[in-house]
């Protein structure tokens, strides 16, 4: 149950949690990066391996690097290791 509880807490308090990381900080709804990670494969800007990596993770954060960037930055967290995935992050940025 500690696995899903914080879970649950990331996801729902993302920006206390991320927001010195990135600006508009909102936690991504599980069905969202599913549907991004298919068009990745299918456009061939990621591996199976890399889908497969990115498809475990507990809880994907979207948001701006900083005051005034445009580019949005989408990365995955894994409440097991409390920081992103280094495997993840470099699929993540590609993607």
């Amino acid at each position: 149950m500690e696995g899903y509880y914080l879970e649950q807490r990331y996801y729902q308090r993302a920006p206390a949690y991320f927001s010195k990381i990135v600006r508009r900080v909102r936690a991504v709804s599980y069905e969202d990066p599913c549907r991004l990670l298919d068009d990745a494969l299918d456009a061939d800007a990621l591996t199976e391996a890399e889908c497969d990596d990115l498809i475990e993770t507990d809880v994907v954060v979207y948001g701006r690097r900083s005051r005034g960037a445009l580019d949005p930055v989408m990365f995955p967290i894994r409440h097991s290791v409390l920081a992103p995935s280094a495997n993840s992050a470099g699929g993540l940025c590609r993607w």
